[in-house]
């Protein structure tokens, strides 16, 4: 069940669904600190944070999702000689 075709159509969802949500979060977020007013100021420091720790998260997604698939691939692969007699 490692690349079938239910399961790239799964995938793109799931990119399709995360891109989705972290650009809602993107939007939405200065509106909403915008209006705290004297906070303004501060405001730009918390987006920012805020972009980089969801960055972060999607790359630690991808690190897992690509540690997945190559050890889902180890298995169909045909093992290599041994060097030493």
């Amino acid at each position: 069940m490692c690349f079938t075709g239910a399961w790239i159509v799964a995938l793109l969802v799931w990119l399709i669904l995360i891109g989705g949500c972290i650009a809602i979060i993107l939007v939405v977020l200065p509106l909403v600190l915008a209006q705290l007013g004297p906070l303004g100021a501060i405001a730009n420091a918390v987006i920012r944070i805020i972009k980089i720790v969801l960055w972060c998260l999607a790359l630690i997604f991808l690190v897992y999702f690509a540690y997945d698939m190559i050890t889902c691939l180890a298995g169909h692969l045909p093992a290599l000689p041994s060097t030493h007699r």
